[in-house]
C-alpha cells in the first residue's frame, strides 16, 4: 500500500452546519444612519432636536437589523441576495479583499431562470472556490441529500454535484456553509444547513465548489458544467448516473493576493509522541487561507509513498500519525492579531506536503477572510511574533 501523508487527510467525509444569518448588516445600518445624523446642521437652537432625532434614527437602525425587512429585500432576485450574503458573510469589504470576483448578474425577476448561475469566486491558494446558484432543485433532492441510501441488492447509494469541463472531473459543489451571524459556524442538522443554503420559494440551492489550481493553467476562462449524479457504493462497477444537468457557467481562474512571512527567529515545536522536534519558520498568509512554512525531523521519508511491509509499514504510519497530531495542535494554537487589537483564531488544518525542503501546511478558513494586510504579529504554540 502506497500512501503519502497528505493523502490521509482524505479519509473521512464531513459536512459543516451552520444556521441563518440576518439579511441586514447591523453594521452598515449604523454607519448609514450616523451619516444621516452628521449630514443635519447643528445650529444650537436645534441641539436638543438633533440629539432626539439622533437617538431615534439610531434606535430604528438596531431595530432594523435584528429584523427581516422584506421591504428592502422584495425586489432583489436570489441571485442578488445570495451574490449580498456572501459577499458579507466571507467579510469581504471588513477585511478589504481584493481578489474576490463577482460575476455579472443576469437581469430580471425574482424568480430565477432554470440552470446554474455563476454568483462570485475566489482564490485561497490552494483552490479556486466557484460559488452558484442551482434552480430548480426539486425538494425530493433536498431530503435526500446528505444521505445514503440502500439498494435492493445491498449497495447504497447518495446524490453528489459535480462541477466537469472539458473531459474533466473539476471537483463536488457542496451547499454553502453560512454562519449564525456572529462570524463563527453555528451547531445544528444538516436540515439547517441545507435550509441555510436552499431558497424553499424559489426551488434555488448556493453551492460552493472547490476547485484545485491545478486543474488551471490561469491563462483562460473554462466552461465548466454543473450536474447532480447518483453515485453507487459497493459497486465499483457501476458508473455514476446523471439525473440532471443544470448547465454550465464560465469561470475565469483568478490568483490568490498574498503576504510573504519570515519569522526572525522560528518558532520551536516538539512532537509529543515521539519526542521529535521541528520549527516554524513563516507562513504565506492569504486573505482566504494561511500556509504555514515548517520544518521537522524525518520529514524528507514521512512525506515520500511508503514502500514497506508489514510491522515496518505499521511503524512508519504510526510515525505520520504521530506528526499529524502534532501539526494538528500547532494549527489549533494559531491566532492572528489585527493593529485594531482583534485577533482570530480556529483556522482548519486542511492538507500538508513535502516540497522544495520545507514542510507546507494548508489552513483552510471555510466562512470567513482575512485583512492580510492589518495582521501586526501572530502566536503560534503559545510564542508571539512580531511582524514588520
Amino acid at each position: 500500500m502506497k500512501m503519502t501523508i497528505s493523502e490521509l487527510f482524505d479519509y473521512g467525509d464531513e459536512i459543516a452546519v451552520t444556521g441563518e444569518s440576518p439579511w441586514l448588516d447591523p453594521e452598515e445600518i449604523k454607519e448609514m444612519t450616523m451619516k444621516r445624523i452628521h449630514s443635519q446642521p447643528q445650529t444650537a437652537p436645534r441641539g436638543r432636536v438633533l440629539r432626539r432625532t439622533g437617538r431615534t434614527l439610531l434606535f430604528a437602525a438596531v431595530i432594523a437589523s435584528l429584523l427581516t425587512v422584506t421591504a428592502v429585500a422584495a425586489g432583489l432576485s436570489i441571485h442578488q441576495k445570495r451574490q449580498s450574503q456572501l459577499r458579507r458573510e466571507l467579510g469581504i469589504d471588513q477585511n478589504h479583499v481584493s481578489d474576490y470576483v463577482e460575476a455579472p448578474l443576469p437581469a430580471g425577476s425574482e424568480e430565477p431562470e432554470p440552470g446554474a448561475t455563476l454568483l462570485s469566486t475566489v482564490n485561497d491558494g490552494e483552490f479556486q472556490r466557484v460559488f452558484v446558484n442551482v434552480s430548480p432543485v426539486e425538494p425530493e433532492v433536498i431530503e435526500h441529500f446528505g444521505s445514503t441510501w440502500e439498494n435492493a441488492d445491498g449497495s447504497s447509494w447518495y446524490y453528489e454535484f459535480s462541477f466537469t469541463g472539458d473531459g474533466e472531473h473539476f471537483g463536488i459543489a457542496m451547499p454553502i456553509v453560512l454562519t449564525d451571524g456572529s462570524g463563527s459556524a453555528a451547531a445544528g442538522t444538516l436540515a439547517q444547513l441545507l435550509a441555510s443554503a436552499y431558497d424553499e420559494e424559489t426551488g434555488t440551492l448556493t453551492l460552493e465548489c472547490d476547485c484545485f489550481n491545478t486543474m488551471f493553467d490561469f491563462t483562460r476562462p473554462y466552461d465548466l458544467t454543473l450536474s447532480l449524479y447518483k453515485m453507487t457504493r459497493q459497486d465499483t462497477d457501476t458508473l455514476p448516473e446523471e439525473i440532471r444537468s443544470f448547465g454550465t457557467v464560465t469561470v475565469t481562474p483568478t490568483q490568490a493576493e498574498g503576504r510573504s512571512i519570515r519569522f526572525d527567529q522560528p518558532v520551536p515545536f516538539e512532537n509529543p509522541a515521539t519526542g521529535g522536534r521541528g520549527q516554524v519558520i513563516g507562513m504565506e498568509l492569504r486573505s482566504m487561507s494561511v500556509e504555514l512554512l515548517l520544518e521537522h525531523d524525518d520529514m524528507e521519508t514521512l512525506y515520500a509513498p511508503c514502500q514497506l511491509e508489514g510491522e515496518a509499514q505499521k511503524a512508519f504510519f504510526e510515525e505520520q500519525t504521530a506528526w499529524l497530531n502534532a501539526l494538528n495542535a500547532l494549527e489549533q494554537s494559531l491566532v492572528l492579531t489585527y493593529a485594531d487589537g482583534r485577533t482570530q483564531s480556529g483556522l482548519a488544518g486542511m492538507r500538508s506536503w513535502y516540497e522544495d525542503g520545507l514542510v507546507h501546511s494548508y489552513l483552510g478558513l471555510g466562512t470567513g477572510s482575512i485583512d492580510i494586510d492589518a495582521v501586526t504579529s501572530v502566536s503560534i504554540g503559545g510564542v508571539v511574533r512580531t511582524l514588520s
